[in-house]
């Protein structure tokens, strides 16, 4: 049995109950009694101290901040009334960038400003406040953005040193410099699920935080005290789906545990099939024999003495009854059956001898979805392999959390009507994806 968690300062913990309305309703959580630090909730992965590191994969992030590429020169959003603000603060208004060199990260300082410091985090979604260093720290890849965006309100930076955008591209060449997402695969399991433990890291960047985000909130979490997010080893193929934009490239040892992965859980699901069709065999063997037909062929009197003096004879075979097999006698129906066409590499769907038409085959499932910012719920049959919908709610965009197979593709609308406006492949196509019937 793994130890309950507890406070890494106090050393307590205590068990409650969420009892307000919300996403996160009725669910159990670990927090400290004394300093109200939020630990984990019970039903997601814990950290496990005993827990130890069997493998390392560094992700390299392909997040370049570069220009428009029409007007050469970076969009911020600013107001006029915060650009003439800035404007008469500016001459007694400072700003200093420097470079980490032992990190690689950029630490900008300045004057607080309530208006400044909203537009500072609007406008550079790659921030976080350091509270050691009192300043805000950036990916190296963000200088040329941070810069253009106090020239844009009027404010000159001083970089320290002066040479500082030269330093930059020097460090962006060496790839041990460049910022990663780290990946930590752990030997131990957690509290609950029982499963390996992987530990994520990256420095904030409001993208890669939405991509974790968007992982079920049942296998993922993020732990104060590990200063990580924690999901559970089965969840690592569902990360790389949401990481695909934003690494690149991706090391060859992180894809060959994601291909084992998928094969463990192909094994574990032809299990769990085999298995349901045994108890459906024996189901079936355990039925009654159904009775002989009452249009059965006939049988001549003497036949019948005798079959009724053996004690082993068996039941009459039932025949057609002879109109239908008069009419099938004089129409020999030719057979159109033909070979299925060669299943696609990439099909996950089940079906690979159906097609979209006008699209070819593209895999279709029943999906559940979880939006990563306000919790909102669905599902949807028309859910198509690496296509997102939107929440209805706030309109943030997800990939399903589960994908199951179609038990029948050919179905009407019977839960409503489908919302296109919410459907990237709705989007896609312009037009509503419900109307296309997969055909073989």
């Amino acid at each position: 049995m793994f130890p309950v968690p507890v406070c890494i300062a106090c050393g307590l913990t205590t068990k409650s109950k969420l009892t307000y309305s919300g996403a996160n309703a009725g669910r159990f959580f670990y927090s400290c009694p004394s300093c109200n630090e939020f630990i984990g909730f019970m039903d997601a992965p814990l950290p496990n101290p005993r827990s130890r590191i069997l493998a390392t994969y560094s992700l390299p992030v392909a997040i370049e901040d570069k220009p428009d590429v029409a007007s050469g020169e970076f969009t911020f959003d600013v107001s006029a009334s915060d650009l003439g603000h800035f404007e008469d603060m500016a001459p007694y208004f400072s700003v200093d960038i420097s470079l980490n060199k032992a990190s690689g990260d950029l630490l900008v300082k300045f004057g607080y400003d309530s208006r400044l410091v909203d537009v500072w985090k609007k406008n550079m979604p790659s921030r976080s406040w350091d509270k050691a260093m009192k300043a805000w720290k950036c990916p190296m890849m963000a200088a040329s953005r941070a810069i253009a965006l106090f020239e844009h309100i009027g404010m000159r930076p001083k970089l320290r040193p002066a040479t500082l955008l030269d330093s930059v591209q020097r460090m962006a060449r060496d790839p041990s410099k460049r910022d990663s997402i780290l990946v930590e695969l752990h030997e131990g399991c957690d509290n609950n699920m029982r499963e390996p433990l992987v530990y994520v890291r990256f420095h904030h960047d409001a993208s890669l935080l939405n991509a974790v985000r968007s992982v079920f909130p049942r296998i993922r979490q993020w732990s104060s005290q590990e200063k990580a997010w924690i999901c559970t080893r089965s969840a690592v193929p569902e990360l790389l789906e949401h990481f695909l934009e934003y690494v690149d490239p991706w090391p060859q040892r992180f894809l060959d545990l994601v291909a084992a992965i998928k094969r463990e859980e192909a094994e574990q699901h032809e299990d769990i099939h085999e298995e349901a069709k045994k108890q459906r065999v024996g189901a079936l063997d355990s039925l009654p024999a159904i009775p002989a037909p009452s249009w059965s062929s006939p049988q001549p009197e003497s036949a019948t003495s005798s079959s009724s003096s053996s004690s082993t004879s068996h039941p009459p075979r039932p025949i057609a009854p002879p109109h239908l097999s008069e009419w099938s006698s004089r129409h020999k129906v030719p057979s159109t059956k033909s070979e299925p066409p060669p299943p696609p590499v990439d099909c996950e769907c089940g079906y690979p001898e159906r097609v979209a038409k006008g699209l070819g085959h593209v895999c279709r499932f029943y999906g559940s979805f979880a939006c990563p910012s306000c919790g909102n719920r669905w599902t949807s049959g028309w859910t198509w392999k690496g296509e997102k919908q939107s929440c209805k709610k706030c309109n943030t965009e997800s990939l399903p959390w589960k994908k199951d197979k179609l038990q029948k593709l050919e179905t009407s609308n019977i839960a409503g009507p489908h919302d296109s406006k919410r459907c990237g492949m709705c989007k896609k196509l312009g037009t509503d994806c419900s109307f296309l019937r997969n055909r073989t």
